[in-house]
């Protein structure tokens, strides 16, 4: 962990606790284990490649504004899922029998790829224009893939002396392909069930990794993100 990085991120913790401005902070954990169970590396950093995508979700969010736009890029709100299909809010946000919301979420099915937690092979650069992953690392035991159980369970606290809740999603990955793997970039795609629409995945975030790591054959990778949010009262 970077001292120097951590210690202008609790500065600017305060700051936002008593301007009274909503502040997140985000990091990434990478722990991997050897065959035998044992902790082999541990690798911890700022979650900080958050894309235009998750800019935008934030905005209308906050504002209760539709994404409505026709383009995707500066000065527009709307999605580029990681089909790179331009999506913008022209249907409705719920199902007017029974009332079901939009369901969104990072949580994934096991052996799924599609969204969740999700981590690539790829060597293309960090772009805030980002929208899919760079060589996604399908499910699977086969070359260059990585076995992929459920996601964990998300956890969430409160600190009532900090007065910060902080979220925690976790994902396992197992590499029974017989031969390393690289790993360069690690990111986060996020589901919309649009019921009764069909789904969109949208990619959130996309950290990469300098240096890149190797996931030796017969370890386990789990990778963290923990998110938290301090009030001001």
């Amino acid at each position: 962990m970077n001292i120097i990085d951590n210690f202008y991120g609790w500065l600017r913790a305060k700051a936002c606790q008593q301007l009274h401005i909503p502040h997140m902070d985000i990091w990434l954990t990478l722990d991997f284990f050897g065959e035998d169970g044992k902790l082999t590396k541990h690798r911890r950093q700022r979650a900080k490649s958050w894309t235009r995508n998750a800019y935008n979700y934030f905005h209308i969010t906050l504002s209760g504004h539709n994404i409505i736009d026709s383009t995707h890029g500066a000065g527009y709100l709307s999605f580029k899922d990681t089909g790179g299909v331009l999506n913008n809010e022209d249907s409705p946000t719920f199902d007017a029998s029974s009332m079901k919301t939009v369901a969104y979420g990072y949580r994934a099915e096991g052996e799924i790829t599609t969204h969740g937690i999700v981590v690539g092979r790829g060597a293309a650069a960090e772009s805030f224009e980002d929208y899919v992953m760079s060589t996604t690392i399908i499910a699977g035991n086969g070359a260059n893939q990585l076995f992929t159980p459920k996601g964990e369970e998300y956890t969430v606290s409160y600190n009532a002396g900090t007065k910060k809740w902080t979220s925690k999603q976790v994902r396992y990955f197992n590499n029974n392909s017989g031969a390393s793997i690289s790993l360069t970039n690690v990111g986060l795609i996020g589901r919309f069930d649009r019921y009764p629409y069909s789904d969109i995945f949208v990619l959130m975030s996309r950290d990469v990794l300098s240096p890149s790591e190797t996931i030796v054959d017969k370890a386990q990778l789990k990778v963290e993100y923990e998110m938290s949010l301090t009030f001001p009262a």
